[in-house]
């Protein structure tokens, strides 16, 4: 199961052209076809909703990634957008110039040097 599953159906749904033959091919998104985009300009905007907005499609797509991570069983993710630690061993294979050398800076600055590592912030 994907973390995106889902997502297309609100798409289509959100724009008003979720479930009209006169769109695209079976299978594929609505909001695939070139007959949906011209629609869509010419009315300029959502097709259903004209107050429909932005922020609440986001909020849904959102709210759809959440629930598939739930329900395939994988864990939370953190708050915090970095961790910040200071790490001056190399790792087995990571022998590169750029690595050595954040490595090298890491060791040699006194007072805040920190490698930043990316990690997830899904469900905060």
């Amino acid at each position: 199961m994907s973390i995106l599953n889902g997502l297309d159906a609100i798409i289509d749904a959100w724009l008003g052209i979720q479930g009209n033959p006169d769109y695209g091919i079976a299978g594929n998104p609505a909001y695939f076809s070139k007959e949906a985009a011209i629609d869509l300009s010419e009315n300029g905007g959502p097709l259903a909703q004209p107050d429909a907005t932005p922020v609440a499609l986001v909020a849904a797509l959102l709210d759809q990634i959440h629930e598939n991570w739930t329900e395939a069983g994988l864990r939370e993710g953190s708050c915090m957008n970095w961790l910040l630690r200071k790490n001056s061993e190399l790792g087995d294979g990571n022998y590169s110039a750029e690595v050595i050398l954040e490595r090298l800076v890491l060791t040699t600055v006194e007072n805040g040097g920190a490698g930043r590592l990316n990690v997830v912030a899904l469900g905060c």
